[in-house]
């Protein structure tokens, strides 16, 4: 059976499933769809004269000699000579003293590594080899982080294929096989493994990034499909509501704006729920648009929640709705896990006497009952899961028996084409435009060798009468990380640099009180330069704050280094984005030319998929989904499409997949979905 615990496999045992575990390999069906990380091609033998120094090759030979000896620091060293009919090589092998046992003179074995010459002699060090059977073809090679050998883990995958590929149920209907020219399931894993030619392998590629698409599609096109049945609220809208916020601004919407609120204005007038993700720009201004969408919900008579992932992201649109709200007799209340008396809350947003409420997940506390909830507003969607979503519509629906509207926002915009698969359940609507006159930060690099100029010009920019953040990638020092800590750099920077500024701190393990007062205190002024974790990634809005200095830059995330940017992008000033590393690796060279090149967040969204690749990308992005482990949607957009195609095709046509032919894929999608049946439900 696939659940089957690995143990249960010849050569595993109790022991070593504990280093399986290491792997996230459970059970035997993790072992089919842990996929190779690359292939060695070892279709053709060479004879030995042929071989080339700096290539890898496979070759066989008799062992002609061996000889034994303590080498550097004793290390044991075995060399075994080998011939053939054409030349002979060296084979060097250290520290594995028990190898000599294997090579008798005149046997005859098959090696593969790569060949180097010393001295004029051709060498290989630590070839793999066999006896006999050698695995000649296309070998794959797993990400192990070497815990188990390559030949020892190939056996384990062969055993489990064996014992299982017959008991297979392909989870893709034959028609939709057969459309798109697609091998089944069983001939795709075992080829996806040990693919006896580069064609076959290809299509085995092809097929399983088809189904991965396909799924991870499912549960988009499903809440969609509810949604469009689900009866909404069609909103009377009140223009003069809708103009009295509009003039408390102080300034004019964009064209973007303007086009996204008719969009949101379109689906709030309709009798089913909206359901739109406004992605823009990082400081594009979507809070004030949702401000806008609040005034056509409160206009008819129904509250808004308005859910975000952090208290201080939560308590600065608090502050930001009061402003805009005043005068309009709305009573607007605030709700996060640290404040203790919470009755009167409780009281006035089951009253209805609180039209509009601001918190974090506190809101999905079951005290919380809602009296009229028409709209329900969910900043930086990506913090949350489609479960938590739905949560807030179950509490309006429980009490009004309509569904409300919700409106999603992110600033970590995607391509379009990705949008359309990870977000499908909703519409979307897109900010790229900034306000006028908002200037675009100048971004620049430092090494730590010159970085002391890095803190000399913040300083010059804080005795002009700007505030400045200090970010650092952690909160006290790491023995096994060389980087500079929060709390070690504070105290450092307050009694150095910045002696008889007013410099605070600021992380999460704060209390959320405790951080609430640093940022009120740097937001009014008194502190001037705020020492920081990576806790101010999201939405923090200071518009005196134009100069940012991220230490160990190469640390960051592409997406995260461009949100941390965006704090300081807040004001028709001057500001300025310093970044202190020293990238080695390929990736950190390529997300610091990324982040210097480029203020777009949408090119910037785009370079980071390139980057991180679609797996670790769509993980970061939606939580609950696995990550896809061979469909590229950069590469593979054609394919991502029809995939999608057909996954809207089956469900509209057999939406509680009671069909034969659908059975293997509701069994699939009940295992890899905890929440699929509450969606047969609801269908």
């Amino acid at each position: 059976m696939l659940n089957t615990p690995v143990r249960y496999l010849k050569g595993i045992g109790e022991k070593r499933e504990r280093l399986f575990r290491k792997l996230s390999l459970k059970a035997q069906e993790d072992l089919l769809y842990f996929f190779p990380r690359r292939y060695q091609d070892r279709l053709e033998i060479t004879t030995i004269s042929k071989l080339e120094p700096g290539f890898y090759f496979l070759f066989q030979g008799k062992v002609l000699s061996k000889t034994e000896f303590k080498g550097f620091r004793q290390k044991n060293v075995l060399k075994v000579l080998i011939s053939d009919d054409t030349s002979s090589i060296l084979c060097i092998w250290f520290n594995q003293p028990y190898l000599a046992n294997y090579f008798d003179k005149g046997k005859e074995f098959v090696f593969y590594g790569k060949v180097m010459r010393y001295d004029g002699i051709l060498q290989v060090n630590s070839p793999e080899f066999e006896e006999n059977n050698f695995s000649q073809g296309i070998l794959p090679i797993y990400p192990l982080k070497e815990i188990f050998t390559q030949r020892y883990f190939r056996r384990i995958i062969r055993d489990v294929l064996e014992k299982n590929i017959s008991k297979l149920s392909d989870i893709l209907p034959f028609n939709i096989r057969k459309k798109h020219d697609l091998i089944n399931s069983a001939a795709a894993l075992n080829n996806i493994h040990f693919p006896k030619d580069h064609k076959i392998l290809e299509q085995a590629y092809k097929r399983i990034a088809f189904e991965e698409f396909f799924l991870i599609s499912i549960p988009f096109i499903l809440q969609r499909l509810i949604s469009k049945k689900k009866l909404g609220i069609r909103h009377i809208i009140d223009d003069s509501l809708v103009n009295r916020v509009r003039n408390n601004f102080g300034f004019e919407l964009t064209f973007d704006q303007q086009q996204v609120l008719e969009e949101i204005k379109n689906d709030m007038v309709k009798d089913y729920p909206m359901q739109r993700l406004l992605q823009g720009e990082v400081g594009s201004g979507k809070t004030v648009v949702s401000s806008l969408a609040s005034a056509f919900s409160i206009s008819g008579g129904y509250q808004i929640a308005l859910m975000c992932p952090t208290e201080i992201l939560a308590y600065q649109h608090y502050n930001n709705f009061k402003r805009w709200f005043l005068n309009t007799g709305y009573e607007i209340l605030f709700l996060s896990g640290s404040i203790k008396a919470k009755k009167n809350i409780y009281k006035d947003i089951t009253s209805g006497k609180a039209k509009i409420i601001i918190g974090t997940h506190a809101l999905l506390e079951d005290n919380v009952k809602f009296n009229n909830l028409g709209l329900i507003i969910i900043d930086e969607q990506h913090k949350f899961g489609l479960v938590q979503r739905n949560l807030l519509s179950q509490k309006a629906f429980y009490n009004l028996k309509v569904w409300p509207d919700v409106l999603i926002m992110t600033a970590t915009p995607i391509p379009r084409t990705l949008a359309l698969t990870i977000y499908g359940d909703l519409d979307i609507s897109t900010i790229r435009q900034l306000p006028d006159g908002r200037l675009r930060p100048e971004t620049v690099v430092y090494n730590k060798e010159n970085s002391d100029s890095a803190f000399q010009f913040v300083l010059g920019q804080v005795r002009l009468g700007r505030q400045a953040y200090i970010i650092y990638p952690l909160i006290n020092e790491s023995e096994k990380l060389e980087l500079k800590a929060a709390v070690k750099m504070y105290e450092y920077l307050q009694s150095g640099i910045f002696k008889g500024l007013s410099v605070g701190l600021i992380h999460g393990r704060l209390k959320e009180t405790e951080q609430k007062k640093i940022m009120d205190e740097f937001r009014d002024g008194k502190i001037k330069v705020l020492v920081a974790t990576s806790i101010l990634e999201i939405g923090v809005d200071v518009p005196n704050a134009t100069c940012m200095i991220v230490e160990h830059a190469e640390r960051f995330g592409l997406s995260q280094l461009h949100q941390l940017r965006g704090r300081i992008a807040r004001s028709q000033n001057n500001s300025y984005f310093i970044l202190i590393a020293n990238p080695k690796s390929e990736d950190s060279v390529l997300r610091i030319s990324a982040i210097c090149h480029t203020c777009d967040g949408f090119e910037i969204a785009q370079k980071d998929l390139e980057i991180r690749g679609p797996g670790e990308f769509l993980g970061s992005l939606q939580h609950g989904l696995s990550e896809l482990k061979v469909a590229d949607p950069i590469r593979q957009i054609d394919l991502l499409k029809a995939a999608r195609e057909e996954a809207k095709s089956l469900i509209e046509k057999d939406p509680n997949l009671m069909l034969r032919q659908n059975q293997a894929l509701k069994q699939a999608l009940e295992k890899k979905m905890p929440n699929y049946k509450e969606f047969n439900k609801l269908t």
